[in-house]
C-alpha cells in the first residue's frame, strides 16, 4: 500500500455514501479513550503516515504484546530493528516484573487452549504462517500471541456450540471487529458465510487493508449502499469469503434487511456509555438475531475503582426471549496482572472486574 492517504480517501468515500433514504441514527459521543484513539489514527491516515505493517499494532491497539525471545530476532523481517529495540528495552531491570506477569498470562492462555482441545485450530493458524505479525511467541513448536489465542478460543467455542455451520450461507456481525483478524480466521472454517465488521472508520480501513493483503480475491463490500445492493441480490453460495464494512450508525439497517445468524462483541460493550450500548443492544438487528456471543466485564464501573463511565453490569446483557446456552467467566487473560492505580496507589494487580462469557439463543415468541 504505497499511498495510504489516497487509499483511505477512496475507502472513506465508499463507506460514507448513503442513498437509502433512511434517517441516519447517530450514536452518542465516544468515550475519551476512543476519541483519542480515533483522532490519532485519522490524523495519521490523512497525512499518509499509516503503513500496512502497522495494521496489527497501531493507534493504541495491538496484539496485546509478548515477551520478546531471542529466537524472534533470528528472522530478519520488517520488524527486526523494532524488535531489537524492544528486546533491549524490556531487558531493563525495571521491566522485569511486567515481563514476568506478561509471560505468565500468555502461558496460562496457551494452556487453556491446550486443555480444551483447541490446539488443532492453533496449529492451522500459527503466527509464523501469517503476514504483518510483529508480536510472536514460540512454545512447544506453536507460534502465537495473546490476541491470536483469544481468537482461537472463540473459534473453538463457535464450533462447539454450533453458532455457525460450514455448509450454509450465514451472516456473522462482529461489533468492534478491530483489524478483522477473528473474521479472517472464521472465514476458513465457514467459507459460505458473510462477515460484517461494525467499527469506527479507521478500524474498518485497517480491517479492509489487512484482509485484502491476506487474499486479494475476497469480496469486499463497503458502506450502506453496497451492503444493500449485495443483500438484495441474494448471491449464490461461494467458497470466496465476503467481508462487509459498516459504520456504527448503519448497524440498524442490517436487521431491516436480513436476520443475523450470529452477533459477537468482545469487551467493547463494557467500555461504552449506556446510550451507545442501548443503541446496539436494543435495536431490531440484535433482538431478532439467532445467536448472541459476548464477553465483557461483569461490572463496567466497580465500586472504588470506576474504570469506565458506564453503569453496565452482566445483568444488562440478558435479553428477554433469549435462552442462555452458556454463562461462565471468560478464561482468556483471566489471570493477567498489570500496573495500575487504585485509591491513589500504583502497583501490580488484577483488573478491577473480571469478564464473563455469554452465549444466548433466540427463542420463538409465545
Amino acid at each position: 500500500m504505497k499511498n495510504t492517504s489516497t487509499d483511505f480517501q477512496i475507502f472513506s468515500n465508499r463507506l460514507n455514501v448513503n442513498s437509502t433514504g433512511n434517517q441516519i441514527r447517530n450514536i452518542g459521543a465516544l468515550s475519551p479513550k476512543y476519541q483519542r484513539i480515533q483522532r490519532i489514527a485519522l490524523e495519521e491516515l490523512d497525512k499518509g503516515a499509516f503503513k500496512l505493517k502497522q495494521v496489527r499494532s497501531w493507534s493504541m491497539h495491538d496484539d496485546m504484546g509478548v515477551p520478546i525471545q531471542l529466537r524472534r530476532l533470528v528472522k530478519f523481517d520488517s520488524f527486526f530493528f523494532e524488535n531489537v529495540k524492544r528486546f533491549l528495552y524490556f531487558k531493563l531491570p525495571s521491566k522485569y516484573i511486567s515481563q514476568y506477569f506478561l509471560k505468565q498470562s500468555l502461558l496460562d492462555d496457551f494452556n487453556v487452549i491446550k486443555a480444551l482441545g483447541y490446539l488443532e485450530f492453533l496449529k492451522k493458524n500459527e503466527l509464523n504462517s501469517m503476514s504483518l505479525a510483529r508480536d510472536i511467541y514460540v512454545k512447544d513448536n506453536f507460534s502465537f500471541n495473546a490476541r491470536l489465542l483469544r481468537y482461537i478460543y472463540i473459534l473453538g467455542q463457535i464450533k462447539k456450540f454450533e453458532l455457525l455451520t460450514p455448509e450454509n450461507r450465514q451472516l456473522h456481525v462482529d461489533i468492534g471487529g478491530f483489524y478483522g483478524g477473528l473474521q479472517s480466521i472464521l472465514s476458513k472454517y465457514f467459507p459460505n458465510s458473510v462477515f460484517v465488521n461494525v467499527e469506527l472508520e479507521h478500524q474498518l480501513f485497517r480491517s479492509f487493508s489487512y484482509q485484502k493483503n491476506i487474499d486479494s480475491e475476497i469480496n469486499q463490500i463497503i458502506g450502506e449502499q453496497e451492503f444493500l445492493d449485495f443483500i438484495r441480490k441474494k448471491p449464490r453460495l461461494s467458497n470466496k469469503p465476503t467481508f462487509i464494512y459498516l459504520l456504527p450508525k448503519s448497524y440498524y439497517l442490517i436487521g431491516q434487511e436480513v436476520e443475523i445468524d450470529l452477533i459477537t462483541n468482545f469487551q467493547s460493550f463494557g467500555e461504552m456509555s449506556r446510550e451507545n450500548f442501548d443503541f446496539y443492544y436494543h435495536c431490531n438487528s440484535t433482538t431478532q438475531a439467532k445467536f448472541i456471543y459476548s464477553t465483557n466485564r461483569f461490572v463496567s464501573k466497580p465500586s472504588l475503582d470506576e474504570t469506565y463511565d458506564s453503569d453496565l453490569t452482566v445483568l444488562n446483557y440478558i435479553l428477554p426471549n433469549f435462552r442462555i446456552n452458556y454463562l461462565n467467566r471468560f478464561p482468556m487473560h483471566n489471570y493477567q496482572v498489570s500496573k495500575s492505580f487504585f485509591l491513589g496507589n500504583k502497583g501490580y494487580r488484577n483488573a478491577s472486574s473480571g469478564s464473563f462469557e455469554l452465549i444466548m439463543e433466540k427463542q420463538a415468541e409465545k
